[in-house]
C-alpha cells in the first residue's frame, strides 16, 4: 500500500538529526523536480583527492636532457597529496581514475632574438616510467615553446606522477622552465567519480 505525504517542512522530533528511509530503500526524484540547497552536502561524493600546482619563476633545464619540474606553488592540494616540488602520490583508499594534466613553457637563455629552440617534449612519468607524451617538432626555431597534456589513466593508492620537460636548442644551450603569477607553466589532477 502506498501513501502520499504533503508537507511544507519536516524536521526531526528530538535533536538535529533527520533519517529519510532505511537501509536499501530507494528514493526517486521525478524529472523536472529542482533540488535546492543551501546548505552543506556531504557523503555524496567530489573530485578527490586533487591538485593544481604552478611553477612560480624559472628554473633552468639542460639541453636536450629530460628535466623533473618542480611547481613549487600549489593552488589547493585537497588530501596533502602533492609534495610541493613535483610529486603526486594517490592516497590510500583513493586508487581509481584520474584527470592529469600539465602545461609548460620554455624559454631559450639566449635572448628574445636567438631563435634556438628546435623541438620540445613534455612527458608524464607513473611511477618512475613513461606513462603520456607529447612532443613539438616545429621544423623551425623559436625563441619560446609551450606545450601541454591531459590525459585519464587508471591509478592505484601509492602510485606517483611527476612531469619532465626535454628541449633540443640549436647551440646547445640550456633552457628555462618559465614560471611566474599567471601561470606559465602548471601540472594538476583529480579523480573522476561514478566511472
Amino acid at each position: 500500500m502506498s501513501s502520499e505525504l504533503k508537507a511544507n517542512k519536516i524536521s526531526p522530533a528530538t535533536g538535529t538529526a533527520f533519517t529519510l528511509g532505511d537501509s536499501g530503500d530507494t528514493f526517486t526524484i521525478p524529472s523536472g523536480v529542482t533540488l535546492t540547497n543551501s546548505g552543506t552536502l556531504s557523503g555524496f561524493g567530489d573530485n578527490t583527492p586533487g591538485f593544481h600546482a604552478n611553477r612560480s619563476s624559472g628554473q633552468g633545464i639542460l639541453d636536450a636532457t629530460y628535466t623533473k619540474v618542480a611547481f613549487d606553488s600549489e593552488t589547493y592540494d585537497s588530501d596533502s597529496a602533492y609534495d610541493g616540488a613535483g610529486k603526486f602520490t594517490v592516497p590510500a583508499g583513493e586508487g581509481g581514475k584520474y584527470v592529469v594534466y600539465s602545461f609548460c613553457c620554455v624559454s631559450s637563455n639566449q635572448g628574445t632574438t636567438a631563435n634556438d629552440i628546435n623541438e620540445m617534449h613534455v612527458l608524464l612519468k607513473k611511477n618512475g616510467s613513461n606513462a603520456a607524451t607529447v612532443e613539438w617538432d616545429p621544423n623551425g626555431y623559436g625563441n619560446k615553446m609551450s606545450l601541454g597534456f591531459n590525459v585519464t589513466l587508471d591509478l592505484a593508492a601509492s602510485d606517483y606522477l611527476e612531469v619532465y620537460v626535454w628541449m633540443d636548442s640549436a647551440t646547445g644551450s640550456n633552457c628555462t622552465v618559465l614560471g611566474d603569477a599567471y601561470p606559465r607553466s602548471y601540472f594538476g589532477a583529480y579523480k573522476l567519480i561514478g566511472v
